[in-house]
């Protein structure tokens, strides 16, 4: 894995080379996406020529940065809201183009967790002096407890022969095993025969790390919080979405920029053979219109939208073969959904000295993040906060409500988790915007996530290329939820391009 980053990095430092046949070659990428636009802007400095249909008005796909409706100089991310310092494309990229960034702070010890109506400081629960009351077990943490019963998986997920056992079981099915007493091939042997759970404690690890990741196979869940364990997280001074709009506006990285190479509102909706053997003919409608758009050829197609967006793309005949569509149809993406809450004055810095990190309750809003020092407006006390941050079906709870009642709800659980009265919560409040993956027509969801038998029976079909048709996106790699997926797919599917299309 450390020899392929250095690879790619090598790629998209240098670029592929030069194309220097003489005959055109034409590529039509589907998604502009962070996939979309690594492989367009590598394949263009390498002397192809691009098209990139992005059915939306923007590019980023779910790196997306909400300005409007906040005052001037508030953002809030809708997606990706931190890069972990071993993702060291996505870095070099930002360094690239001359984005700043700053700490994303995790964790805060005096970040509240708030569960079965007991309130105290992050400090005193990871040092195991919390007691929720039943159903939960005193003085246990979810972190201790994930902890205990995964860091024994690490030699399973070094192992390539015995990782696919980690690919059998769900990671909730491995964790109802040691409140059964379940004996299973996984367990036996590797974890202490005296660690017991109750459903409590279950439910608990399900507030702090995300229920949604009870569905998604064990190995998935390893390969998680491996990720999320590791060292400093970054984000993007001044939102994350200058990163995507880097690709179209930057005039200094190797002097190429993508701006004439992007059709916006342009939804492809057919992918078909001009003639058997030969180019590939492209057909797209006008998002707003619906009016069909003129069909373009090319001689290669990069797929960079999510597989749950191109169910709706309609691929002619042996275009792609019956186990692509397979894939295509069943790779499972989970939802997300964030609210996000204008303050007139950051009460929780005030008040309880809360600066950056998240608070975790048990309440509906689940994890209430907070921004840092540098995302606060100078000489303002205005601030944002990311008021709910949810996934799976905690998250659709959220995205069956209307946008109001989201605003309305999410600040009774924000007054509740603060020990503030809601009458004083709502005078401090200036307004809020939220978004929900699951409803966006252009993503169908936030992020894929295997669920168990899925990476071994479908993650090849996921990311080879067939007959000219090529994969990328997040989906696409072992990243899933993150914009280094993205990049390295991007990279990947550049480079595949650029040897057929040299031969």
């Amino acid at each position: 894995m450390r020899e392929q980053t250095t690879y790619y990095m090598e790629l998209l430092t240098k670029g592929l080379g030069r194309y220097n046949r003489s005959t055109k070659c034409h590529i039509a990428i589907v998604g502009a996406g962070m996939a979309g636009l690594v492989a367009a802007w590598l394949l263009q400095r390498a002397g192809l020529q691009v098209r990139l249909y992005e059915a939306s008005q923007r590019v980023g796909g779910r790196v997306r940065t909400l300005r409007e409706g906040f005052s001037s100089g508030l953002y809030a991310e809708a997606g990706a809201m931190r890069i972990p310092a071993p993702h060291k494309l996505t870095l070099h990229l930002c360094k690239t183009f001359g984005l700043q960034l700053t700490e994303f702070i995790q964790d805060n010890s005096k970040a509240l967790i708030y569960i079965n109506g007991e309130r105290g400081r992050r400090s005193d629960y990871l040092k195991g002096k919390s007691n929720f009351g039943r159903p939960y077990s005193s003085n246990k943490t979810a972190e201790d407890i994930v902890e205990k019963v995964l860091n024994p998986l690490a030699r399973f997920y070094k192992d390539k022969d015995r990782r696919i056992q980690l690919d059998k079981i769900s990671w909730g099915e491995y964790l109802h095993a040691f409140v059964h007493g379940s004996r299973n091939p996984i367990t036996e042997g590797n974890i202490p025969k005296d660690l017991k759970l109750t459903h409590g404690d279950i439910d608990l690890i399900g507030f702090v790390f995300g229920a949604a990741e009870f569905r998604a196979s064990l190995l998935e869940a390893v390969r998680d919080h491996m990720v999320m364990g590791l060292g400093t997280k970054y984000q993007i001074l001044g939102g994350m979405d200058l990163l995507p709009r880097s690709f179209i506006t930057s005039t200094s990285a190797n002097q190429t920029n993508l701006v004439d190479s992007v059709r916006y509102h342009a939804r492809v909706t057919q992918v078909n053979r001009v003639r058997p053997g030969k180019e590939y003919l492209v057909s797209s409608e006008h998002t707003l219109t619906k009016l069909p758009l003129p069909d373009e050829t090319a001689d290669h197609v990069i797929l960079a939208a999510p597989f749950s967006a191109l169910t709706h793309v309609r691929f002619g005949h042996n275009v792609l073969p019956p186990e692509r569509l397979h894939v295509i149809r069943n790779l499972h993406y989970e939802n997300a959904t964030k609210i996000v809450l204008e303050f007139s004055r950051r009460f929780w810095e005030k008040d309880q000295q809360i600066y950056g990190g998240r608070s975790i309750t048990d309440l509906p809003i689940r994890w209430t993040y907070y921004p840092s020092i540098g995302q606060n407006p100078v000489n303002s006390d205005r601030g944002l906060l990311l008021a709910s941050y949810t996934w799976g079906d905690d998250s659709l709870r959220w995205g069956s409500l209307n946008e109001s009642d989201r605003i309305r709800f999410a600040l009774r659980d924000v007054a509740e988790l603060h020990n503030m009265k809601q009458d004083e919560c709502e005078k401090l409040l200036v307004g809020g915007m939220s978004h929900s993956w699951a409803e966006d027509e252009y993503t169908f969801g936030a992020f894929a996530l295997f669920e168990p038998y899925q990476e071994k029976e479908l993650f090849e079909n996921v990311w080879k290329c067939h007959d000219r048709i090529h994969f990328a996106g997040e989906h696409t790699s072992l990243k899933h939820a993150w914009i280094e997926g993205a990049v390295e797919s991007g990279v990947r599917a550049a480079r595949e391009v650029f040897k057929e299309a040299s031969a």
